[in-house]
């Protein structure tokens, strides 16, 4: 069960990376009628990976206040993540330790922060902006994601 979960992690991992032009908005997954306490997850950690990069667009925009602010919410969004895979985990009976849950949460959020750099550096060196619609959506999601998680 142990090497299952870590090859369907590694295996999504590697499509989503891969399939970046194919990542589905937060909104389009979190709305599918089988999704699940892993879906959760999977929402925040892609929150959390969206913010940290909106935190680092602001600083360098100079604007350290509205950096800080998108940084606690970035962290916010991770540790609701990992309180959620920890309830999981539970549910499914799943052994892990708290330092495995939380460097699995840390890896995702490595991964989609990624993600989310590069689209962000592309949009910005094909059309002048860092934000396309895709991030616009996925970003209102998560500010409904966090009003619902009371992390605003």
């Amino acid at each position: 069960m142990k090497k299952l979960l870590v090859i369907a992690m590694l295996s999504l991992s590697a499509s989503i990376v891969n399939a970046q032009s194919q990542l589905k908005s937060i909104e389009t997954i979190i709305e599918d009628p089988k999704a699940d306490l892993q879906v959760v997850v999977y929402a925040l950690n892609r929150c959390g990976g969206l913010y940290i990069n909106l935190a680092g667009m602001a600083v360098s925009n100079s604007d350290q206040n509205a950096g800080n602010v998108l940084q606690k919410r970035s962290t916010l969004f991770f540790e609701k993540a990992f309180s959620a895979q920890l309830i999981r985990d539970k549910q499914t009976g799943r052994k892990v330790s708290d330092k495995k849950v939380l460097n699995e949460i840390t890896e995702s959020g490595r991964i989609f922060s990624e993600i989310y750099q590069k689209r962000l550096t592309e949009n910005r060196l094909n059309t002048g902006y860092y934000v396309d619609a895709f991030i616009e959506a996925d970003s209102q999601t998560c500010r409904v994601i966090a009003n619902q998680l009371s992390i605003f």
